[in-house]
């Protein structure tokens, strides 16, 4: 009898076969792209580096070290980063108050928004309104291929790489 249940499960799993997992250069990669979507999708609400941990299903400190890994910077300096890109965005595409686009990148409160803007831009949302910089913040879409490039190469800390990070940790 066991036999034969043995054959039904085999013959139901040739039928089925389990689902192939996208393949990443390693699991920390797979997890750092899980942890920047989920802040993709959630950047505008009350969140925590807790929250992000817990949605991609690891602890709090193997989400820190996935993020020093791969970007060389703790992930609330992260968030940070992509929430004042958001930012940077809409005070130059839209006539919404600073109060508006603090909320809406989610910050609670326009002050604490203004001074961490000032504090990694060096101008006041307002100035930057009136007159862009060049660039915004930073993408990690367009530095995370090279980025994890020099680290393979084991020189992340030269190059451009290193002023944009020294600049935003300033």
């Amino acid at each position: 009898m066991m036999s034969s249940l043995y054959d039904i499960f085999g013959h139901f799993l040739e039928l089925n076969p389990a689902e192939q997992q996208k393949s990443y250069v390693d699991s920390a990669d797979f997890t750092a792209v899980r942890a920047v979507e989920f802040i993709e999708k959630n950047y505008d609400k009350d969140l925590s580096v807790n929250d992000i941990a817990k949605a991609v299903n690891i602890s709090r400190k193997h989400l820190y070290n996935v993020f020093n890994d791969m970007f060389n910077i703790p992930p609330k300096q992260y968030l940070i980063y992509y929430r004042l890109e958001k930012a940077c965005m809409r005070l130059k595409g839209s006539s919404s108050s600073i109060q508006e686009i603090a909320e809406s990148v989610g910050y609670a409160s326009q002050f604490y928004f203004a001074k961490e803007f000032k504090r990694l831009m060096k101008v006041t949302p307002s100035a930057y309104r009136k007159e862009p910089l060049p660039s915004e913040v930073f993408s990690y879409h367009m530095y995370v291929p090279a980025a994890r490039a020099d680290k393979r190469q084991g020189d992340f800390e030269t190059g451009q790489n290193k002023k944009i990070f020294h600049d935003l940790d300033e």
